[in-house]
Formats: structure tokens, sequence, C-alpha cells
């Protein structure tokens, strides 16, 4: 494996849903929950510069150099979609893409219990998926969306960090925002949201109060937010939200 390429090739061909590269250890692949080695011998530092150079351009390099850290989703013609996560270790440059599903999965598909399809029939309010990191998120929410899409006459925004799923109008029209290309951070993104004549709005994370606040006004204004935060339970969730706030609008 010479090439990016032959590496996603290598993890699709096994059904892994991720892959791992970094100096000193052979490229690994996740498989049924376990890292394996899709070859013998290990990275170097100048081969896995090669590889993840290759599939960006120089504006994103660069940014990488200043940053250290770089998040974006990649496609790999029309076999896959990977979200990218580069970052800077002792050993050097690294990197972990995961395999985001070509189709998106339908609630039916997940096995999804029927309180998700009552959930995603809601006019407005605030919804939240709540996991620690690879438990379903992105995945639930996504199916959520589609039913709404195959369901609603409906304008549908996504807010996202990088956009994973890419969905087709059906019913629905589907607008589709990436932080970085298409608004500097959510915050702008949400803020210009409430001009946007959606009825269904997709933030890809809460990841502090300004954020928090905003979906809350969304909400407030008769959309329906979906959104994922990083906690473990239902009340785990609320107490962030609250503890995000400052203590005398948590009364609020």
């Amino acid at each position: 494996m010479t090439t990016m390429a032959e590496l996603f090739d290598a993890l699709l061909a096994r059904k892994g849903s991720d892959l791992h590269l970094g100096a000193g250890k052979p490229p690994l692949a996740r498989i049924r929950g376990e890292l394996t080695p899709l070859r013998t011998s290990s990275c170097t530092p100048l081969e896995i510069e090669n590889w993840l150079f290759s599939i960006i351009d120089a504006p994103t390099r660069a940014k990488l150099e200043a940053e250290n850290d770089l998040d974006f989703a990649y496609a790999h013609g029309d076999k896959a979609r990977f979200r990218a996560s580069y970052f800077r270790k002792t050993t050097g440059l690294g990197a972990v893409f995961r395999v985001i599903p070509s189709k998106v999965a339908s609630l039916a598909d997940l096995g999804a219990p029927a309180v998700l399809t009552l959930i995603a029939n809601e006019q407005r309010g605030l919804v939240l998926v709540t996991g620690p990191t690879g438990s379903g998120k992105s995945t639930t929410l996504a199916a959520m969306i589609r039913h709404i899409n195959e369901t609603r006459a409906c304008h549908i925004l996504t807010i996202e960090d990088p956009i994973e799923f890419v969905h087709s109008s059906i019913k629905a029209r589907i607008t589709q925002r990436e932080v970085g290309k298409h608004a500097p951070d959510f915050q702008t993104a949400m803020k210009n949201a409430g001009r946007e004549d959606a009825e269904v709005i997709l933030v890809g994370e809460l990841r502090n109060a300004e954020t928090m606040a905003l979906a809350l006004r969304l909400a407030s204004f008769g959309v329906l937010v979906f959104a994922t935060v990083h906690t473990n339970s239902a009340p785990a969730t609320i107490d962030r939200f609250v503890n995000a706030f400052p203590a005398e609008d948590q009364p609020m």
C-alpha cells in the first residue's frame, strides 16, 4: 500500500470503521472493534506525511501547520466519505479516518425505536442526541433528517464541522453549510440561521454556552433544532446545559 487510495480500499475491503496512521506502527484498521494491522512493516514519518499531504490542498496544509490539528471530510471517489482528523504527536504527524457511509441509513435500517420517528415528526423544539465518541450520534441524526426529508415539504438547514452525511433533497429542500468553508464558526452560522427561513436546523455539536443559548433561542422561534452534546446520559446533558451558563443565568 503506497497511496491513500490503496489504504482506503484496504479498509473498505475488510469492512473496517476507522483507519489509524502514525509513525512507528503499521497502518491500523478498526475491524469489529479491534485494531488490526494492514501490513507487517511500520510507517515512517516521511511516509505518513506523503500520504496525508497528498489529499489536502495548500491552504488546508497551512492551517494544519499553524494549528497542529485539522478536521475535515474527504470523499474517496464514490466509494465512501471519511471524517479525517490530523494531529501532531511525539512521533510526528498522525491521523484517524472514520468511514461515513455513502448511503444515509433510515431509522428502520438502524432498528431505531418508534419514539425517534415521533420526535422527527415534531414541528418545533430542541432535540439533543448525546453519547460518547463513536456511539452513533451523527448516524442517528442523519436518519432522522432523512425521515423528515422523505415526509415533509420544508427547508432543512445543517451546520456542521465538517459535513459528514450528504443529503439530497427529496420532499424537503436541504441546505448544508460547513464551518470554516461557508461560515467562520458555529455562532455566526447559527445567528444567521434565523434569517434563512428553515423549519428544521441541525447543528453538528453544541460546544459552549453561546451555541447552547443560540440553540434554545432558535427553538423558541418555532424551529425544530437537532444537535449533539458529548455527555453519557440524559441527566448529565441537563447538568451540562445548565452548568455552561453563569450562575446568575442558571435559574432561567
